[in-house]
């Protein structure tokens, strides 16, 4: 039974008894967290409510286990109430016996499937509480036995600013920074930022001279550029449309890297391919790139074409013919113009383990 001001649903027991509630329930505990701003007690308690009153339509079967992730609902709603340390109801220690007992109840349980998050609101609640114990659980629970990333790092260190003595707060910082590279967890940019705050305290770099220098080099060159009145005039060489048209004039091509096929025709090269443009073989360097033999009776280039194909294709490449891209987007249309790339990469550029070797391979070199 259900009611809002006058709206009224009900729904016989044995019905309700017989439905999968779990979403339902999940709901309810996450509106009673955030709305309600009920605490893991609470939702716990009013989770055990709503389970008994469905076991109470079918009085054969025995109360629904609470699942992992209803688990999870309650110990966020640990994290919430011992958010605002300024409360009034502010409890650490009856908080940290409710989140034991809960803790307990799930170890209890071989079903409960557990999952890192479960652990990051438990040190989370720990951090908030001021145990000084969340580091130590991070290392014992989580460190090797969970795929976890920074955010872990991130709830931990207002627990390593607390630490008795400056010494303390540096090396559990350090130690942290070394789990990362141990553990090839990505820092954060947030994580950074918290340990660079307090440089002047506990002297823990966490950037590369190298990082530091361009970012030296970079934040100058932009503030001059900034100051420049110059710069605020248009500029006719990058500032146009690249293509107007909302979609390109030829439709085969390959993808760049952004998934766009971009345009073919560069009037001043009739030869525009890819990104990775390997020039076409002809002759007896195909076959050497492809066979072990020579061949030394093959051609050295195929049958031109008919000369009116011939002469119309070079028309086009050379932008002679009208199409749309040429009457309506400038002559030298792309749709996200790269910056120019003077000599296109080969497949003969010595950027393969291969080509290093001491033993020559035929080919066109």
């Amino acid at each position: 039974m259900c009611k809002r001001d006058s709206f009224v649903i009900s729904v016989p027991p044995a019905t309700f008894a017989a439905l999968e509630t779990e979403s339902l329930f999940l709901a309810m505990l996450h509106l009673h967290r955030q709305q309600g701003n009920e605490g893991g007690q609470q939702l716990l308690e009013r989770l055990q409510t709503m389970i008994k009153s469905k076991a109470s339509g079918s009085p054969s079967s025995a109360p629904e286990a609470i699942t992992a992730s209803l688990y999870l609902q309650i110990l966020k709603g640990f994290v919430r109430e011992s958010k605002d340390r300024s409360a009034a109801n502010f409890n650490p220690q009856k908080t940290m016996r409710d989140l034991a007992g809960v803790i307990q109840q799930m170890t209890s349980d071989p079903t409960i499937v557990w999952a890192g998050d479960m652990h990051l609101e438990i040190m989370k609640t720990m951090v908030q509480c001021g145990t000084m114990m969340a580091n130590s659980y991070f290392v014992t629970n989580v460190l090797r036995k969970f795929d976890w990333n920074c955010t872990f790092l991130e709830a931990l260190y207002p627990e390593y600013r607390r630490a008795a003595d400056v010494d303390t707060w540096a090396e559990l910082t350090k130690r942290a920074l070394v789990w990362t590279a141990r553990y090839d967890v990505p820092v954060t940019e947030e994580f950074k930022r918290l340990v660079e705050d307090d440089y002047a305290t506990i002297k823990v770099q966490v950037r590369t001279f190298r990082e530091l220098a361009v970012f030296q080099f970079r934040n100058v060159e932009e503030e001059r550029v900034a100051r420049d009145p110059v710069n605020l005039l248009s500029n006719p060489y990058t500032d146009f449309v690249a293509h107007a048209l909302p979609f390109p004039d030829r439709d085969v091509g390959y993808p760049n890297e952004y998934g766009d096929i971009g345009q073919w025709r560069n009037p001043s090269n009739p030869a525009k391919g890819p990104n990775h443009h390997a020039p076409q073989m002809y002759g007896e360097n195909l076959k050497a790139y492809t066979s072990e033999w020579r061949d030394p009776t093959n051609p050295a280039a195929p049958p031109a074409m008919p000369n009116p194909w011939e002469r119309k294709y070079q028309q086009y490449a050379r932008g002679q013919h009208p199409s749309y891209d040429m009457t309506y987007a400038g002559p030298n249309p792309e749709i996200f113009p790269e910056r120019k790339v003077f000599r296109q990469k080969t497949r003969w550029d010595q950027f393969d383990i291969n080509k290093q070797s001491k033993y020559k391979m035929m080919g066109a070199h």
